[in-house]
């Protein structure tokens, strides 16, 4: 997927009540409105169920407020070719698509923090270099493993991955992506602390 790092504005429609929700989502996962922009509306897009099910909710009495972000160009341009497909403005298409996240997610997954980093350092035939996933581990794992196992989490990390990570590409060779790098990976980490 590799999404350009050149960043553009983008406008996202709430309510009162989802900008509210917004904004507890970012205290919670300790992270810059653009960065939980980012990442929640590329889960959004990677989700499974699809795009074509999104539907304007209901109208309140409340106005509606616009929220500007910065995200990288790679995903403003996705998120306008969906909207555009689906009939809808960008602004109105990126409020529906993060209002779907919230009433879908309570919480917000687990693998929301990695996901839109691994996709923005994965190289287009699904290589991804080693001392990067390391980095980005060192930043999430805390997050990841909290609550279970390294092997647990290095099964299920690989699972979740697979259709995305094919080979990791490390200073000394090529591996292959698997469950057992995953435990390796996440037992050294665990370790360290």
């Amino acid at each position: 997927m590799n999404l350009n790092a050149h960043t553009a504005t983008l406008k996202i429609k709430l309510s009162e009540t989802l900008l509210l929700r917004f904004k507890e989502r970012v205290a919670a996962q300790n992270i810059s409105r653009n960065g939980y922009v980012a990442q929640t509306l590329h889960y959004g897009l990677q989700e499974n169920g699809g795009l074509d099910d999104l539907q304007p909710s209901a109208s309140t009495e409340a106005p509606d407020v616009y929220l500007s972000a910065q995200v990288p160009m790679g995903l403003r341009n996705s998120l306008l070719q969906h909207s555009d497909r689906l009939g809808y403005n960008a602004a109105s298409f990126c409020g529906l698509l993060l209002a779907r996240h919230f009433e879908r997610h309570p919480r917000d997954p687990r693998e929301l923090p990695v996901l839109y980093p691994i996709d923005l350092t994965l190289s287009d035939n699904g290589e991804l270099d080693e001392d990067e996933l390391q980095a980005i581990l060192e930043r999430h794992g805390a997050k990841l493993l909290a609550g279970v196992s390294p092997v647990f989490m290095a099964n299920w990390f690989f699972n979740r991955f697979r259709s995305r990570i094919k080979r990791i590409k490390s200073r000394d060779a090529e591996v292959s992506f698997s469950a057992n790098y995953m435990k390796e990976l996440l037992g050294k980490l665990t370790k360290r602390g």
